[in-house]
């Protein structure tokens, strides 16, 4: 059984890691756990040498995206049509490291 779950990509090309999946079960929310999991993301980004990580919400989950604003994430764009129901998607971005 399993109560959560992040996936990510590297794209050393762009300087910006995309997180495509962050996922807690319904019993295991709001204890902390995404938090953990998305600082636990970030981290891993800073010491590989990321400028970024980017993800995209559903525009229609508010809650979602509250999750990540709360954590600095910003809106920087959207995919339209981007889920198979023909939902936009919204485009959400950390700076992560800055270069001095």
């Amino acid at each position: 059984d399993w109560s959560s779950d992040v996936c990510s990509s590297d794209l050393r090309r762009t300087r910006s890691m995309r997180l495509y999946s962050l996922v807690t079960a319904p019993s295991q929310r709001r204890i902390g756990i995404g938090g953990a999991l998305l600082s636990a993301l970030e981290r891993r980004a800073i010491q590989t040498g990321f400028r970024s990580v980017h993800l995209e919400v559903r525009d229609d989950n508010a809650v979602a995206e509250s999750f990540y604003r709360r954590r600095g994430y910003e809106r920087f764009g959207a995919y339209y049509r981007f889920y198979e129901d023909g939902r936009k998607a919204a485009r959400l971005r950390k700076v992560v490291y800055a270069d001095a």
